[in-house]
């Protein structure tokens, strides 16, 4: 690997944010454990930074426009400052596209959004009138859709797995996902119709969403392609809650058979639309039925709210251990602004956020963040850097400046 040009490579990424963070130099991942051929850099403050080649154990500094090896000068682009807290050098032992290698699998849901611009929460909602917003957008939509589109956009080999209805509809969103890149494998059923669901986004940061879902509610075990499993390195079971033959017994053949294929697996808690609907004895059932899928988990991903929620307890710190107690290989936490944790059962781990410049996009950050964390599982990089390239990528999100949802 020629140093020149994986140092450009990292340098043009926007997942290579080289800031400075504090006094003095900052490696990008001290942890030398890699045994790989890989590009180690330091920055300093006053913007030199140095190149270490871990081939050849090369190392050179460089000046802030001075001309690199190749003889050509070429400056580093002029980017926006980050704020203080987000500054950090995410360049590691990741090759330099860092996802370019990774194959992720994705069985879950795929439905129309319809996503309204925010608007502010009240009791005039509930009365007759009309409410007029700056937009209302027509986007595919559904976990496993989004985290397909997200996986794909950021570099990723990526195949969907899933079902719609026999219409124009499922036509219309295959298509728009086969645009993305992404491989699909869907099962087209005449007796189902292809679901919408209505998203009504508030400013005050929350969300709620009215849905007919009928194909990822009849979504069955018979209707995944497993063939597609082996060329893939990682499944992601999202949408885990929507189909009553899933849950019961879907899931779990389906995480048996990935692992089978020689896959890492993850599993996204989303709120169990049931929960505070259905009874208590129901809801607990369902709630076991997945319990019993954990030991096939390798990542299991999920708010702090879900999370608490599905291990019936109020304290992050207990469900995190119940979750592993209960046989998952780690938790990531989707924190909000406070950032994102994993725990693995020792410690957990927590990486602030990245405040973002502006707000051009209010959900789905929570399937970026468990998107960048499935396709980096298996780097040889330690935890702390993957959370905060993480982080990183879902302040971009959040600014504008990545498209991950397709419109329609």
């Amino acid at each position: 690997m020629a140093s020149t040009k994986a140092y450009r490579q990292l340098w043009r990424s926007r997942c290579a944010r080289v800031a400075i963070m504090g006094n003095g130099p900052r490696k990008a991942n001290p942890d030398a454990a890699c045994q790989g051929k890989w590009i180690k850099l330091s920055a300093q403050t006053d913007g030199t930074f140095s190149v270490i080649n871990g081939r050849n154990g090369f190392t050179k500094t460089y000046a802030h426009g001075v001309d690199l090896p190749s003889g050509r000068p070429e400056r580093p682009p002029q980017r926006t400052a980050l704020p203080h807290a987000c500054r950090s050098m995410l360049v590691s032992m990741i090759p330099a596209t860092p996802f370019a290698a990774a194959g992720l699998c994705v069985a879950g849901n795929l439905n129309r959004d319809l996503r309204i611009a925010p608007i502010a929460p009240g009791r005039y909602l509930f009365q007759d009138g009309e409410t007029s917003v700056p937009f209302i957008r027509e986007t595919t939509g559904g976990g496993g859709a989004n985290t397909a589109c997200a996986a794909a956009a950021l570099g990723a080999k990526v195949a969907f797995l899933g079902k719609v209805g026999a219409d124009s509809l499922g036509l219309r969103l295959e298509e728009a996902l086969r645009q993305q890149g992404v491989e699909m494998h869907l099962q087209h059923d005449s007796a189902t119709t292809t679901g919408t669901s209505i998203n009504l986004v508030y400013d005050s940061g929350q969300r709620h969403f009215v849905s007919c879902l009928a194909n990822n509610e009849s979504l069955m075990f018979e209707d995944l392609d497993l063939s597609v499993l082996p060329r893939y390195e990682h499944l992601a079971r999202t949408d885990v809650w929507f189909s009553g033959a899933m849950l019961y017994g879907g899931n779990q053949r389906l995480l048996r058979a990935a692992r089978e294929a020689g896959m890492s697996t993850s599993v996204d808690l989303n709120w169990d639309p049931q929960w505070g609907v259905a009874s208590q004895a129901e809801v607990d059932r369902r709630k076991q039925a997945m319990r019993d899928v954990l030991p096939w988990a390798d990542l299991v991903h999920g708010n702090i709210r879900e999370l608490s929620e599905f291990a019936g307890t109020g304290e992050l710190e207990i469900a995190m251990r119940r979750i592993v107690d209960w046989g998952a290989g780690a938790v990531v936490v989707h924190m909000g602004a406070a950032g994102a944790g994993y725990f693995d059962g020792r410690a957990l781990v927590v990486e602030p956020a990245c405040p973002p410049a502006r707000q051009a996009n209010a959900t789905g950050t929570g399937d970026v963040l468990s998107v960048c964390m499935m396709l980096q599982h298996r780097l040889p990089v330690a935890v702390r850097e993957k959370l905060r390239l993480a982080n990183a990528i879902v302040a971009e999100y959040i600014e504008g400046a990545r498209a991950f949802v397709p419109a329609l």
